[in-house]
């Protein structure tokens, strides 16, 4: 396959809100060789809406898949291999079946279908 990347897209109509927290509730969904990228002692978690737009899926346009909304809770990581820094999703939510049987099938992820 030429094109690897499972869903290329847009964010539109961003809304983001963050969180401090204590480092102790996000530890339990902590992949291996990853640790918490820390401000302030503290852990942060966000939830994120937006809409995804002129979406993708390995570089095709899926009929009624183009645009859709979807929200989802992270929390901030960085490696102890080298320090890249990225986001573990405790839950992702869009309102396509498809969208969340994939994410969840294919690549792990904790997606679930929420009707609009």
């Amino acid at each position: 396959m030429k094109n690897k990347i499972f869903m290329k897209g847009e964010w539109k109509n961003l809304i983001i809100k963050s969180f401090s927290c204590n480092p102790e509730l996000l530890e339990k969904y902590l992949p291996h060789n990853i640790e918490l990228d820390l401000f302030q002692g503290k852990g942060v978690f966000s939830m994120v809406a937006f809409t995804f737009s002129k979406v993708r899926f390995f570089g095709i346009k899926i009929p009624l898949h183009q645009s859709f909304g979807e929200i989802n809770f992270r929390f901030y990581t960085k490696s102890k291999i080298d320090g890249t820094k990225g986001v573990v999703f405790i839950k992702e939510y869009a309102n396509k079946p498809l969208i969340a049987f994939i994410a969840n099938k294919f690549y792990n992820e904790p997606f679930f279908c929420a009707k609009s």
